[in-house]
């Protein structure tokens, strides 16, 4: 005999490969509940007897797309029917369902297995409730049945305060409360404070969280960042706090290195742990990095000193990062692994307009996006205004500026300069005026 509390009816079969199906009927209300088989009980015989497991279905609370047709895994998780462990025999198990037309295929669980995915359709959305019982014990699962186009009612971000270090890097994952929509969910982010965050995020199909990185500026601040859900009116706010680089500090947050090179320190500035004040003992600094084409090697920082350099090569171009930790403060740096062929894409020159007096002099700082190859890089210079500027300017190998000194003629005069990367189509204008003191 097995007491249920289920105020419902469902029906529960076992079918062994090529075998009799074997099932038990249980309809409640609210008291004793009993499955026989050919007069004899079935549950002390088949289940208590042969078995001695419970099923259970899990996750809770899964998602199907309507309309879908056939059967299919739910999602973002699969869900799936678990026993408590393997069976000896391959068998089916059958699913009761209650809410409305959804169809769930019978689960077939093999010899020496303990768990298979349950395939589920539904024809319209809806929240369904799917249910199965063995040897007294019920396990229930909710499936939430999505049209094609459903969006989300609500997303959360977190951390929703961030405090992070400066030059650290942070994560925020953004969740749904429903899965994103085919072709995914995009995420639109505006930041109210320095440092570095994608302009957007996507959340992928059938999924509900994504995570992005933050990278936090090199100088103390307060600011918010803005998530909006492309497609609705939800929006959501963070606060973030960017505080003093504590020990240990990995500095600068960002800096190269070159494939296939023997670990080397970073450029165009080396990669350095810095401690706020100098150890009393040799003391070694495991480094940690973010993919298996990265490598960098442990610090020894020795007695009396409060940084070291940290060695790194990589395999293959990427972003990668590099972090270590200390207390239990995490600090990470970005590394990005060039190839020994790669070529800076973006070029400024600061000041866009100067303004400068008859003879005197001025300078002009070029800047790439990426330090320059081996052998450096050229950048031209075509002046249509008087004075005297070089031709042409090399930035030399591993670093990302140069500096390009600008005579004024003796004449008051406006102008032009158009600086351009050789061999690249890449090439900004600044403006010159030249004025009388």
């Amino acid at each position: 005999m097995i007491k249920s509390t289920l105020y419902t009816f469902f029906i529960v079969c076992l079918v062994a490969f090529g075998a009799q199906t074997n099932c038990l009927a249980a309809a409640s209300s609210g008291g004793d509940v009993q499955a026989r088989q050919g007069g004899e009980d079935l549950l002390d015989h088949y289940f208590t007897d042969r078995f001695q497991f419970a099923a259970r279905l899990s996750p809770i609370r899964t998602f199907i797309r309507a309309g879908a047709g056939q059967p299919a895994e739910t999602f973002p998780d699969a869900l799936v029917l678990s026993v408590s462990e393997p069976l000896s025999e391959n068998t089916f198990f059958s699913i009761e369902t209650f809410g409305g037309d959804i169809d769930v295929n019978d689960v077939g669980i093999l010899a020496g297995e303990s768990t298979a995915p349950v395939l589920v359709s539904a024809e319209e959305p809806g929240v369904y409730l799917l249910a199965i019982e063995i040897d007294g014990i019920v396990s229930q699962a909710q499936v939430r049945a999505l049209s094609s186009d459903e969006l989300p009612q609500d997303f959360t971000v977190v951390p929703e305060l961030l405090t992070v270090q400066t030059n650290d890097q942070a994560e925020f994952t953004v969740t749904a409360d429903t899965p994103a929509p085919p072709g995914g969910l995009e995420v639109e982010i505006t930041p109210e404070i320095s440092g570095s965050i994608p302009a957007s995020i996507t959340i992928p199909e059938n999924q509900l969280t994504a995570s992005v990185s933050y990278f936090a500026p090199a100088e103390p601040e307060t600011g918010s960042i803005t998530w909006a859900l492309v497609g609705t009116t939800l929006s959501f706010e963070t606060q973030v706090d960017v505080v003093e680089q504590t020990a240990p500090g990995l500095l600068p947050g960002r800096t190269f290195t070159r494939v296939g090179q023997n670990p080397a320190e970073t450029f165009p500035e080396p990669l350095m742990l810095e401690l706020t004040e100098p150890l009393s003992q040799n003391t070694f600094f495991v480094m940690d990095t973010s993919d298996p084409n990265i490598s960098a090697e442990n610090v020894n920082i020795i007695a009396g000193d409060s940084a070291g350099p940290v060695l790194v090569s990589a395999t293959e171009p990427g972003i990668y990062f590099v972090s270590t930790e200390l207390n239990g403060v995490i600090t990470t740096s970005q590394v990005q692994a060039l190839s020994p062929a790669h070529f800076p894409e973006e070029l400024t020159v600061v000041p866009e307009l100067l303004t400068v007096q008859t003879n005197a002099q001025a300078e002009f700082t070029v800047t790439v996006d990426t330090p320059a190859p081996p052998g450096g890089l050229e950048i031209v210079i075509t002046s249509a205004i008087g004075g005297s500027i070089p031709a042409s300017i090399t930035i030399p190998e591993n670093e990302i500026t140069g500096i390009v000194p600008y005579s004024a003629p003796s004449e008051p005069a406006t102008g032009s300069i158009t600086w351009t990367i050789t061999g690249t189509a890449t090439q900004v204008e600044t403006q010159v005026e030249v004025v009388n003191p």
